[in-house]
């Protein structure tokens, strides 16, 4: 402060009660005649610091629910199909681990070939227009090749800073399509 800075700093104020209070502390030097003069303001921060921790509690939830549900494989990608976020059901489902997923294009990962086009075209739609498709059933491929029946849904989110980011909620069909299978071939026999 004194050579023309003005330090802002959080610090932790004692009050006459002997509470302790989170505060923001701004120093500012004075213009004066000669002295080295720097006046201090002192703000009670409490509030804004619940609210700081009460949001980060809740983003820790939600982040806990898609990292955690068994069932439900997630997936968050950039408009431009980049994966950045990838849950454990998406590793049981699809193979790739995390580290193996983000960074790499969902086109080069889970859509199978002959389906690439199409969903670059809706990747592009959903990401312009920030409408996201209806849920619909889905061949998806895994990191072995294979392909996997899926319920798909999509959200499209609105982010301050990159626009636009795709989240793609897929719940693998596979044990459904086997007892629908065996069903329809007991009915026959």
């Amino acid at each position: 402060a004194l050579s023309g800075g003005s330090p802002v700093f959080d610090w932790v104020h004692r009050n006459a009660a002997g509470q302790d209070i989170p505060c923001e502390v701004r120093l500012v030097r004075l213009p004066s005649s000669g002295q080295n003069l720097v006046r201090g303001s002192i703000t009670d921060i409490s509030e804004r610091k619940q609210t700081e921790r009460a949001l980060y509690e809740s983003e820790m939830r939600f982040r806990q629910l898609f990292e955690m549900v068994p069932t439900v494989a997630v997936q968050g990608y950039a408009p431009d199909g980049t994966v950045r976020y990838w849950n454990k059901a998406s590793e049981q489902l699809y193979g790739y681990s995390k580290e193996e997923a983000v960074g790499r294009n969902l086109l080069d990962i889970i859509i199978p070939p002959a389906m690439r086009d199409e969903v670059r075209k809706a990747v592009r739609q959903m990401t312009e227009s920030g409408q996201a498709r209806p849920a619909e059933e889905l061949q998806l491929m895994r990191k072995d090749g294979s392909l996997v029946p899926g319920f798909s849904s999509h959200v499209v989110l609105e982010t301050p800073d990159s626009g636009h980011e795709l989240y793609c909620l897929d719940v693998d069909l596979s044990e459904r399509k086997r007892a629908e299978e065996s069903l329809r071939l007991t009915q026959f026999s």
